[in-house]
């Protein structure tokens, strides 16, 4: 049972069994965008994701390379719309350069999918052992929904849009990948919402649990 008596949850007690596939590790795009952010066991960002790099966002054609930790950094966290990536393969730092209709005036993405597509492929490297107690975040199924603790001990509910349910999360990368160069298998706003929900939903390791009925917690803890 758990009991909340902050601001989220009034009063509130909820049974919340752990299911059986364990712990699932995820960092925002925030995270990964912010040199001083530590996981879990004390790692800074931009050394967990050196021991990634390099990465590549979208299909030949459409795409942008990222050959060292600090291009992470630099241009993390995303804003924007979702969109396509124009034409060309690009590269940070080098040797074809981003182009400067991609950044907002801070030299960040104006494009928030690259920047949920970045912290996924890099979330999905770390659990492949960069993170000890990881589960294997690339082969779990994506359901309607699903729901993890948060910090503050509150469940937190996440849905997954009707088109991509019954996908693996790595195949959700992989239509990521597309959608940003210019497949429209999955619309741009449904690949965004499932990204994310993954990037925000195993946030600093969580565990799933079954989600609790609305009117358990109906401020703010649904």
């Amino acid at each position: 049972n758990i009991a909340d008596t902050n601001d989220c949850c009034n009063t509130c007690e909820v049974e919340v069994p752990v299911e059986s596939c364990g712990v699932f590790c995820s960092f925002t795009q925030g995270f990964w965008g912010n040199a001083n952010g530590k996981a879990c066991d004390g790692i800074k960002s931009i050394d967990l994701s050196a021991l990634c790099v390099p990465i590549t966002v979208g299909l030949p054609g459409h795409s942008i390379r990222f050959n060292t930790a600090q291009c992470i950094v630099d241009l993390l966290p995303a804003g924007g719309k979702p969109a396509v990536l124009p034409p060309g393969d690009f590269n940070c730092p080098a040797p074809v350069a981003i182009p400067g209709s991609l950044l907002n005036k801070q030299g960040r993405f104006n494009n928030v999918l690259i920047g949920q597509v970045v912290a996924l492929t890099l979330n999905l490297c770390i659990s492949e052992g960069c993170i000890e107690d990881s589960g294997d975040l690339a082969s779990w199924v994506l359901p309607e929904e699903f729901c993890t603790l948060g910090e503050d001990g509150c469940p937190e509910h996440f849905d997954i849009p009707e088109d991509l349910v019954g996908l693996t999360v790595q195949q959700l990368l992989d239509a990521a990948n597309a959608a940003l160069a210019g497949d429209t298998t999955y619309s741009l706003g449904d690949i965004y919402d499932a990204v994310t929900a993954i990037n925000e939903g195993f946030d600093e390791c969580r565990e799933l649990i079954a989600c609790p009925t609305e009117e358990i917690c109906d401020n703010g803890c649904d």
